[in-house]
């Protein structure tokens, strides 16, 4: 079985600390408001990467906010883009 984690911020992701303990597992259904297409690019093991992350709001992480890269998630139904800041 894998996972992935959630990212504090889809534009810094280079160590454990950008990461939240909490992970999420293959059938998981997440609460995702809004994508980025300009994030760190990801890969997954086979080499297919992407630079696209869904935000997710859960109570299992602090401020209730964390990024799911896109790798091996499916967008259905479609989901808006993330407003700019």
């Amino acid at each position: 079985m894998c996972s992935l984690g959630l990212a504090k911020n889809p534009h810094v992701y280079k160590t454990r600390d950008d990461v939240f303990p909490h992970r999420v597992w293959h059938g998981d259904f997440l609460n995702t408001d809004c994508v980025i297409h300009d994030g760190i690019r990801v890969n997954d093991e086979h080499g297919k990467g992407s630079p696209t992350w869904y935000r997710i709001r859960t109570d299992d992480v602090p401020g209730g906010v964390a990024w799911l890269p896109e790798v091996r998630t499916h967008d259905s139904p479609q989901v808006p883009a993330c407003p700019k800041a």
